[in-house]
């Protein structure tokens, strides 16, 4: 069976299907990184601000 795969010069079936899904996964993943990341940040942003507002608030109330 491996010589005549090397006289084809052809990859199972499995081969193809497994580079297949890795196509696809790879990119989504690395998509949903990057959104992940990026919605931290404008997490974090948010929750800066309200604590500087809050900490504005309180020094006025002082």
């Amino acid at each position: 069976m491996t010589a005549r795969r090397k006289l084809r010069g052809s990859y199972p079936i499995r081969t193809h299907l497994i580079a297949f899904g890795l196509i696809l996964v790879l990119p989504l993943t690395a998509l949903a990184g990057v959104l992940f990341v990026r919605s931290a940040t404008l997490e974090r942003d948010q929750v800066e601000a309200r604590l500087v507002q809050l900490a504005d608030d309180l020094a006025e109330d002082i």
